[in-house]
């Protein structure tokens, strides 16, 4: 076990204990929140930035990429306190210890595809321009994690 190991093995552990901490539900509503504020961005953007645009005086483009991101970032707010708010109604239940059970599975699962997914593009990095000595490459027993991602996620194996 090399420092490369002791730094996965913090981050996998940081994200299990912030996974407890939290509560399944607020996770998963958070997680979800994400996509549904990129998705809404994307389907709404062109609506509010063209009236944007018509009712002040800023360009059409300008108008669509701050209608984007204020989508996004209200679609997250709004879920992420509706998440913080159900997760703390559950705490003090016989719910609540399943919530945060389950939510240290979340946050690790969250966490580990997090770090492979990092490690996976450090990897594709480190072989075009070494930047990682080899020594710890080749001492590191977790390193080679990064190579479940493109089982999981088969359409990105010609990217690197």
């Amino acid at each position: 076990m090399n420092f490369i190991d002791i730094v996965i093995i913090a981050l996998l552990a940081w994200g299990a204990i912030s996974g407890y901490i939290k509560g399944f539900l607020t996770q998963l509503i958070s997680f979800g929140a994400v996509f549904l504020g990129i998705y809404l961005a994307f389907h709404l953007s062109d609506w509010i930035g063209t009236f944007v645009s018509e009712h002040f005086k800023v360009g059409v483009r300008t108008s669509i990429v701050v209608a984007s991101f204020i989508i996004f970032v209200g679609v997250f707010i709004l879920l992420h306190l509706t998440g913080k708010i159900i997760g703390k109604a559950f705490k003090d239940t016989s719910v609540g210890t399943i919530n945060s059970l389950l939510g240290l599975a979340f946050g690790l699962l969250k966490s580990f595809l997090l770090v492979c997914a990092v490690l996976w593009i450090l990897s594709a990095l480190n072989n075009v321009v070494q930047f990682l000595p080899e020594h710890l490459t080749k001492e590191s027993s977790l390193l080679g994690m990064w190579k479940i991602i493109p089982w999981l996620f088969p359409y990105v194996k010609g990217l690197f």
